[in-house]
């Protein structure tokens, strides 16, 4: 599974709201959406770390994206 298909699947289950999100990373929402949706790069590895507290993801769940953006980057 891709980072992006792992981010779009936590935050339709956690209930996140991008333009919230978007705002809060002082980023447009359009590029969030591209993020999400893999239609670009994920800007760094700090962006990872940083949304992933955004979404209070468990340890377990962000282990797995940083495992997904382990191998894409590798």
């Amino acid at each position: 599974m891709y980072v992006s298909q792992l981010l779009s699947e936590y935050i339709k289950t956690k209930k996140i709201n991008i333009k919230k999100c978007a705002e809060y990373f002082q980023i447009d929402r359009s590029t969030l959406y591209k993020i999400i949706r893999g239609e670009r790069k994920i800007p760094n590895r700090d962006f990872i770390q940083q949304i992933s507290q955004y979404l209070y993801l468990t340890r377990s769940e962000e282990r797995r994206v940083g495992k997904e953006c382990r191998s894409r980057w590798s």
